[in-house]
């Protein structure tokens, strides 16, 4: 099996799509997304290829044996409330506890589906972000340090298992905020990374099971990670 590796799915005109449309023509070969994407099913969806064609190196941690998962309704979260959910102007939810709003709640257009539920301090200063998957769970949970940038990522299964977690820090005299550690719960053992680079060096690994296996990616996926030597991508064009 082969494999074509990118960042993640935009739509049918993107480049790295198209490249991976003109090699499947040739060979059984997969596609292989890195970033982390919530609506990842639904874009496999909207761009019509089959879902065994497709690999996400997150969802792969995430979920496994296709576990089934339910749908999370908002008032299934038992959320406190002083005087029940405010409807906002731009149909969000606020929710008033103690004299300020702690959290505000998004749902998926016209349903009553948690999208995000994003917490807040009595400053009104983002402390949690959780996420939702479009198949109903809760996918991640974004922790905000003192500063105001993101602290540490939290990945979870459908049954509500940690699998993953990312701690950031930001770059000294710069906003910018890199990642700093990767740790994969598995069973029985977790598994450190320095970088999203080495994770994804690791993944590359976990699907290269044969020596004759072709793991291809565009020059502008390469051109953002600086790859030891024994990851051997091919160049597509």
């Amino acid at each position: 099996m082969n494999y074509f590796f990118t960042k993640q799915i935009q739509d049918t005109n993107d480049y790295d799509f198209q490249l991976f449309q003109n090699l499947r023509k040739s060979q059984e070969i997969k596609f292989v997304t890195t970033d982390y994407d919530r609506f990842y099913t639904r874009k496999i969806q909207q761009l019509n290829i089959s879902e065994n064609e497709v690999i996400n190196m997150f969802n792969s941690l995430q979920v496994k044996n296709k576990e089934e998962s339910k749908a999370v309704h908002f008032m299934q979260l038992n959320l406190k409330s002083d005087q029940g959910p405010q409807k906002l102007s731009d149909g969000r939810l606020a929710l008033y506890h103690e004299g300020y709003c702690y959290c505000i709640v998004s749902l998926f257009q016209e349903t009553d589906l948690i999208n995000q539920l994003t917490f807040y301090d009595q400053f009104q200063n983002v402390i949690e972000i959780d996420s939702y998957d479009v198949r109903g769970f809760l996918s991640l949970k974004t922790i905000y340090g003192q500063n105001g940038g993101v602290a540490t990522d939290k990945m979870f299964t459908p049954n509500k298992k940690l699998v993953y977690e990312e701690f950031y820090q930001r770059i000294p005299n710069s906003q910018k905020i890199e990642s700093t550690l990767s740790i994969i719960h598995a069973k029985n053992q977790i598994s450190l990374f320095d970088s999203r680079t080495e994770l994804i060096a690791n993944f590359f690994h976990v699907l290269k099971a044969a020596n004759t296996d072709k793991i291809y990616a565009s020059q502008n996926f390469l051109n953002q990670y600086n790859f030891d030597n024994d990851i051997n991508f091919v160049v597509a064009n």
